[in-house]
Parts: C-alpha cells; structure tokens; sequence
C-alpha cells in the first residue's frame, strides 16, 4: 500500500485524471499571471482612485448642505398639502364633484340623453342626404354646368346683344319688370325662341329636381321630428340648469377659487422657489467639470479593463478551462471511472476529494464602478384643477 496522500495517489494511479489536473492548474496559473499583471492592477487601482474622489465628492459639505435644504422644504411643502385646512378643500371639492357626477348618471338624465340620441340617429336616417337625394344633387349639378355653358357661351352673348339692341333694352340693365314693359315680353319671347331644346329641357328638369329637393327637406313629417328634437333639447337644457345643480357648481367654483389662493400664499412661492433653487444648485455642482473628468476617467477605465478581459490569449484560456472541465466531467460519468472508484472503495481507501470543476473557472470581470446618479430636482405639488370651469 502507497504512503502518498489519497488524492495524490488516485492522480497517479489515473492517467486521464492526471492530466486533467494537470491542465486546470496550467490554465489556472496562465490566467493569474493576467489578473496579477501591473496593467490590470493599474486599471484597478485608476478605478478605485477615481470612485473614491467620486464618493468623497458626495460626501462633502457643499452637497450634504444642498441635500438638507432640499429635504426640508421637500418636507415644509409636504405639510403644507397634509394640512388640515388643505384636505377640507379637497374633501368638499371630491363630495360635490360627486354629487354632479351622481346627477348625470341618474335614470332621468341618461334617459334624456338617450332619447335624445336616437331622435337625432333616426332624423339623420330619415331627412339626410340619401342615395336619391344624392343621386339628385349631383344631377342638379350636371344640368346647371349645361345650362350655365350655353348661356356663357359666345353664340348666345352675341344673340342677346342684338335682341337687347332690337328692343332697347339696356344692355347693363340689374333689374327689369317684363310686366310693365311689352318691348321686354317681346324681347324675352324671342330670346326664349332661339334656346335649342337640350337647354330647354335641362331647365325645366333642374326646376322639377330642386322641388323635390324642397318637398324633401321641407315635409310635414320632417318639420314634426324637428320640433320634437327642439322640445328634447329644451327639456335637457332646463334639467342642466336645476338650482340644486347650479348651486353645487358654484360651491366647486369658490373651492377652487380657496385653493388656488392657498396655492399662491407667499410662504408656500417661497418654498417651492427655495425649491428650485436647491435643484439649479445641485445640478450646477453636478455639471462640475472637474467631476466630469472623474465620471470619464471611471469610463476610460472600465472600458480598459473590458478590452483587457476581452484579449484573444485571455478568451482561449478561458475557453480551455472550460473544455478541460467539461472533459473531466464525462469522464467521472464513465463506467470506466466509476468502476475504478468502486475498486477503490473495496480496498478501503479514503478520498475525500471534490472535483467540482464548473464552467465559470475564470476569474470574473470586474464590475464597472456605477456613477453617482443625478439627485432629482424636488417636484412641485401640482395644483388642483378647477373642475368646473367647463360645467
């Protein structure tokens, strides 16, 4: 029996397991000469340098005071809108809005309203503009481009000229009464003798279309749903005008009106502009450059370091230890190992060794120093919109 220790034996009396330690210490070896290379350490030691500035910078009087006065105005507004007199004004601004709101979802009022939509819905329908009507107008459309051309038309001025002349009708005449004159019956008989019949018949087709475009929107049944819509727009106007509800939208009107005087109290401007002007301060120090050169030397640095880690050698070695760990694994899977195992527990030896070789060997990336973030401005409270500006 062998005087070397267990897990030495073991090694030696296995080839393959030889040569598997053997590789994950050489691998091992390779990749702290890397991590305790003077460039890495360089790295580190910029990164550390740079977040203790960084952490000094933020920990210093100047930024400490500018924290403190933000908080207690933070907190001065915070009382300010948990007062007492400020939650009265928001609890009667809630009970009336609810009783206005309550109104317009009782039965009577959507009642209303949903008469009144389907009134509208079904005139729509009714005395719109329908495919006949439609079809109408654009024939009405047609026939007055017709007529419109031939009256415009050179062959047509000429003739009127000649027959204004022929009866001595002025020529710029705005109004004539063919009552009171024959020359001008005469003038118009003759002047309607020489309309070629096309014209004619466009006329007289335009007259019979615009009736019953008249007859259409102006029917007894059309002017009886429009007077019944008149009285459904009458009856919701009165019931939107009720005392009760007038009288509530006025209470909300004056609560409004309380709580925008409370929001311009001098004291409550003071605060938020105290307010403002911690944050302007604290960004200024913020915009500091020298703390910027501390933010961009951190960068530089991590980015270093990542290109570092990122290094083709590195990547292999890595890559490596995990092959070599992935072979070790299947290889203790093996009935070949787990009989040599067995075989050695028979003769009674005693190995209490852990091969846990995983894939993550190699040395972990150094995490990137997180900048400090910005300290957000302090919000305003929002002031309470008027609810009853539009009622």
């Amino acid at each position: 029996v062998t005087s070397e220790k267990d897990g030495d034996y073991f090694y030696s009396d296995d080839p393959k397991m030889q040569k598997f330690s053997e590789d994950m210490s050489k691998w091992g070896e390779e990749m702290n000469k890397y991590y305790n290379s003077d460039a890495w350490k360089k790295y580190e030691a910029e990164l550390n340098s740079n977040s203790k500035k960084l952490d000094d910078y933020f920990n210093s009087d100047a930024w400490k005071k500018y924290e403190q006065e933000l908080n207690e105005n933070s907190k001065k507004l915070e009382d300010y809108y948990n007062s007492d007199a400020w939650k009265k004004y928001e609890q009667e601004l809630n009970e009336n809005s609810k009783k206005i709101e309550d109104y317009y979802n009782s039965p009577e009022w959507k009642e209303l309203t949903e008469k009144q939509e389907k009134m509208s819905a079904d005139f729509s329908k009714n005395w719109g503009e329908t495919g006949e009507t439609k079809e109408w107008s654009q024939k009405m459309g047609q026939l007055g481009h017709k007529i419109e051309t031939y009256y415009n038309s050179p062959e047509f001025k000429k003739l009127n000229a000649q027959l204004e002349d022929k009866y001595h009708i002025p020529h710029e005449r705005h109004y004539f009464d063919d009552r009171k004159d024959e020359n001008y019956r005469k003038y118009e008989e003759e002047l309607q003798s020489h309309v070629p019949a096309d014209v004619k018949q466009a006329t007289e087709e335009l007259k019979s279309l615009g009736q019953k475009m008249r007859d259409h929107f102006n029917s007894p049944e059309m002017r009886k749903e429009k007077e019944e819509m008149r009285q459904m727009s009458d009856s919701i106007r009165k019931m939107s005008q009720n005392g009760a509800i007038k009288e509530t939208q006025e209470k909300m009107r004056e609560i409004s009106r309380q709580m925008r005087e409370y929001q311009n109290n001098p004291e409550l401007k003071q605060l938020q502009e105290n307010m403002r002007k911690s944050g302007a301060a604290m960004r200024a120090y913020q915009n500091n450059p020298e703390l910027k050169q501390l933010k961009e030397n951190m960068r530089k640095a991590s980015a270093a370091m990542r290109a570092y880690q990122n290094n083709p050698e590195l990547k292999k070695l890595q890559e490596n230890m995990r092959a070599t760990g992935r072979e070790m694994r299947e290889y203790m899977n093996t009935p070949e190992f787990k009989a040599k195992m067995e075989e050695l527990r028979k003769l009674n030896y005693n190995f209490n060794f852990n091969f846990n070789y995983n894939d993550d060997q190699e040395k972990p990336e150094k995490p990137e120093k997180p900048e400090k973030p910005e300290k957000d401005e302090k919000p305003e409270k929002p002031e309470k919109p008027d609810t009853t500006g539009n009622q």
